[in-house]
């Protein structure tokens, strides 16, 4: 980036993550002051907020679809449930974490998902944002990722790596690779196989890995 307006966007941001890391505090702490972007109405709620995922700025839920972020021209999709991701895991979901782990067979599979401090995290918030009755979906999405997990540290320097590992761009053709080989990509025919998230929950509930 170059020029005046790009070095204001950059300060921008910097400014925007801190307030965020604050923000983050104040969830885990259940009290302080919450810094949003623009003045809140009398009786707002912290929970009615979520970050932007490119400038950080905290705006409520129904404002997001509307911002124009200066940093992102990405189109938008769900950016409420994207958001939602980018908060702290709510305090009180460590239980029902091993309620759900408590439901898979062991394994690697459900090894992996208990030790691995991103996969742990990502099942909170899941859980928070969809709630215990959507439990054997969010297994069903857990098992990708921890197979995903296995998967990638079978190639060349990925052994014993965590999944935030797998989000540097070093390790992007790896990931790329792991995932051609859980989807049976067959280069001949340059196909992918037809195996889904019912699939996979169904090889998880005859099979050892899960």
């Amino acid at each position: 980036m170059r020029g005046e307006s790009d070095r204001t966007i950059l300060i921008t941001k910097l400014r925007n993550k801190g307030n965020c890391i604050h923000n983050c505090d104040v969830i885990r702490a259940g009290k302080g002051d919450f810094l949003v972007t623009y003045r809140p109405k009398p009786g707002a709620a912290a929970d009615n907020y979520r970050p932007c995922e490119s400038c950080w700025c905290y705006l409520r839920k129904s404002e997001l679809h509307h911002h124009r972020c200066k940093i992102s021209t990405s189109a938008k999709g769900h950016v409420a449930a994207n958001a939602y991701l980018l908060l702290p895991a709510p305090a009180g979901t460590s239980l029902k974490v091993h309620e759900l782990l408590s439901g898979m067979l062991d394994g690697d599979v459900k090894l992996v998902a208990r030790t691995d401090t991103l996969i742990v995290d990502y099942m909170s918030k899941f859980i928070a944002r969809k709630g215990m009755q959507k439990k054997t979906y969010i297994r069903d999405k857990v098992r990708e990722l921890a197979r995903f997990l296995i998967t990638t540290r079978k190639q060349d320097g990925m052994k014993n790596k965590a999944l935030d590992d797998c989000i540097y761009t070093a390790n992007f053709r790896k990931c790329v690779k792991a995932v051609n080989e859980l989807a049976e990509f067959d280069e001949n025919t340059a196909a992918y196989g037809k195996l889904t998230s019912k699939a996979w929950a169904g090889l998880g509930k005859s099979g050892t890995d899960c």
